[in-house]
């Protein structure tokens, strides 16, 4: 959207023919900015996503600690509802004069001199610059951005919880630690509610993890497990494992080429900032785009801070740091 309103044709190629939904639910206060500096606020604001005043968390020890959002200066977050705030930044985009394609897969780029030739499922484009905005697929970072530098194996196995009752009102996220991981749950705009357990993926069982390994997890975390007991929640579907592993490559831009978001460097989920910090990280390569802004020491500074931030989180859950999930994270 921002290189378009700037004059540069843009085209995005997007591989899903439809939007839909995908585990990432929370938007933090921080990002208020980034919603109107792009002056996307206004859209935004009507949209069915579900004001976020807080989190509690267990961690550390065994009293719930409740953290609100009212002394935060940039108001409360949200729990969205990922398929209409990602449909709305498209069509603004496509408002910007950006032209959006979708159901379309990328199938081999070749680099060309100074640009770059772009195979599709649809044929193929001529570009001076390629943004990577693949995800943790890094579609074109993998063969351009050198060594992967991964920090752990952490896993996120999550399911969706539904209830009959209309009872269940409270939308803050809840955090709690778990001697193998640490567990989280979000109420989501449509009633629902996500539940995630993160872990290493060595310590899951080999094959697909079962509900009942899911569940005695989960039914481990004392709070979460009374919020969903409270409100009657059952599971929809059977858990899914997704990797949530933090990280990043070695170069994150090189000669007209640029990463943002996940396919740069991914941030463990417990930070709850990976949305944030992709809005981040694309307002910093558009600059480096237009105006030749120093993208990799922007992004060095951003990985830095993450991992000082990761590493104190970890090290205030004392009580298991002898089990091999948190005694790695003390030793790290």
């Amino acid at each position: 959207m921002e290189l378009a309103q700037a004059g540069c044709d843009v085209v995005l190629l997007e591989k899903q023919p439809v939007l839909g939904w995908k585990i990432g639910e929370t938007l933090p206060p921080e990002a208020r900015l980034h919603l109107q500096r792009l002056g996307h606020w206004e859209r935004f604001q009507p949209e069915r996503h579900l004001p976020c005043h807080g989190v509690v968390s267990v961690w550390g020890h065994a009293a719930p600690v409740e953290k609100d959002f009212i002394f935060n200066p940039h108001g409360h977050g949200w729990q969205l509802d990922r398929a209409q705030f990602e449909s709305g930044f498209l069509n603004a985009a496509v408002e910007a004069g950006c032209k959006v394609r979708l159901d379309v897969a990328v199938e081999r780029i070749e680099r060309q001199a100074a640009a770059w030739t772009v195979h599709t499922s649809t044929g193929s484009l001529l570009a001076d610059v390629l943004v990577d905005c693949t995800g943790r697929r890094g579609t074109l970072i993998r063969r351009e951005g050198g060594h992967y530098e991964q920090v752990d194996r952490l896993v996120s196995i999550f399911a969706i919880a539904t209830t009959s009752q209309a009872s269940d009102f409270d939308s803050r996220t809840y955090v709690e630690s778990h001697p193998d991981g640490w567990c989280y749950t979000a109420l989501m705009p449509n009633g629902t509610r996500t539940v995630a357990f993160q872990t290493d993926v060595d310590l899951v069982p080999e094959g697909a993890p079962t509900t009942a390994w899911f569940w005695e997890r989960v039914r481990a975390c004392h709070e979460i497990c009374r919020l969903l007991n409270t409100h009657a929640y059952q599971l929809l579907d059977a858990p899914r494992m997704v990797a949530a592993h933090s990280g990043r490559f070695q170069h994150c831009a090189g000669p007209n080429w640029i990463a943002v978001g996940d396919a740069a460097m991914t941030f463990d989920p417990l930070s709850g900032q990976g949305s944030a910090k992709a809005l981040e990280s694309a307002r910093l390569a558009v600059q480096a785009i237009l105006h030749q802004g120093d993208y990799r020491t922007a992004c060095e500074q951003l990985w830095l801070n993450f991992l000082r931030e990761r590493r104190d989180t970890y090290r205030a859950e004392l009580r298991w740091r002898d089990t091999p999930f948190w005694s790695r994270r003390h030793a790290a």
